[in-house]
């Protein structure tokens, strides 16, 4: 729709560095778009995931908190393994618990699997509230977008244009 009206308004003779500019800019808009997405949501999922961290989960260090709330872990099946073992090593450490105190390590164990799974489900909604929040950002930015549409000048399509007889296409 946006290529039609700017090829309508351009003369002939710069048809097709027009064109060239408008998928340009809006290549640079998709760009810039994508960028205000990630940035809204990096920032809102990095600033609501405390308040969905369980209180236990401060007991960690900040360097396993902070893998194991890592939304690319939410995707993978076999990192949230390791970093439940990970977890485990830690509370097992922290409690003084050993090898040979079976029923303390499976406790431990069950304990570091449920914090597991606390953890990774804040991140989903810490995740999920920037990209609620991004997305409504970039539909307020649409409808800015299509208002702005609405103040371009209202020109109608060029009609055929007749080539005189005799001459070719170039």
């Amino acid at each position: 729709m946006f290529m039609l009206a700017a090829q309508n308004v351009m003369p002939r003779e710069h048809l097709g560095s027009g064109t060239s500019a408008v998928t340009y800019l809006r290549s640079v808009g998709q760009v810039l778009g994508a960028a205000i997405l990630g940035t809204v949501l990096v920032n809102i999922a990095t600033s609501q995931l405390p308040g969905y961290l369980p209180a236990a989960a401060q007991r960690l260090p900040a360097t396993l908190l902070a893998q194991a709330a890592d939304p690319q872990v939410l995707a993978d099946g076999q990192k949230q393994r390791q970093i439940v073992q990970v977890v485990t090593r830690v509370l097992v450490e922290q409690n003084g618990a050993g090898p040979g105190q079976g029923q303390d390590l499976t406790h431990l164990t069950a304990q570091a699997t449920a914090l597991c799974a606390q953890i990774f489900e804040a991140a989903r909604h810490a995740l999920a509230d920037g990209l609620h929040l991004g997305f409504l950002v970039l539909l307020g930015m649409s409808v800015v977008v299509v208002l702005l549409t609405l103040l371009l000048k209202d020109v109608p399509l060029r009609g055929r244009v007749e080539r005189p007889a005799g001459q070719t296409a170039r």
